[in-house]
């Protein structure tokens, strides 16, 4: 019976011990797939999934006059875009970004790639001509230069091929 009894302590003690570190993992992001954050395409192709919960994307992000966006060319028929708001403004905290800082200035689109942190809607869009989606933002983090934003044909259209 002590056998059974020093068994059952030890079981229950390395359980405890696995649950714990298992539980910090995933709150840090330690042993996360995507720790650098997940594509864009992800979310955007299951945002049923994905809606009302927190997010962490590595995406293109697109400044313009109008606001932030998000586009990447997930799907050959949808253009699966979302907005991008960070605290009350529906651009991002220019203080944050300093090379977004005159971003209302923009006359033409201007690029970089990005990781976004915040709460995913699926159900943004009030209509067509619209981004579909939209990403509160907690965080932005710009991996990468911003730079202007030219497309294949030289002109300064967001769209790929939709």
């Amino acid at each position: 019976m002590r056998r059974w009894s020093f068994s059952f302590i030890v079981f229950v003690g390395c359980l405890t011990v696995g649950l714990n570190l298992f539980q910090m993992t995933r709150s840090t992001g330690l042993l996360s797939p995507f720790p650098k954050g997940m594509p864009y395409c992800t979310v955007a192709n299951n945002a049923e999934a994905f809606h009302n919960t927190e997010i962490r994307v590595r995406a293109q992000v697109f400044f313009h006059n109008s606001g932030m966006y998000v586009y990447e060319d997930c799907d050959d028929v949808e253009a699966l875009m979302s907005s991008v708001s960070f605290g009350s403004q529906d651009f991002a905290d220019l203080n944050s970004i300093e090379t977004v800082a005159v971003a209302n200035t923009y006359t033409r689109p201007m690029t970089a790639t990005a990781l976004i942190e915040g709460t995913f809607d699926a159900h943004a869009s009030p209509g067509c001509w619209t981004p579909k989606f939209r990403i509160q933002a907690t965080k932005i983090e710009l991996l990468s230069p911003v730079t202007e934003y030219r497309t294949d044909s030289g002109g300064d259209g967001l769209r790929k091929k939709h």
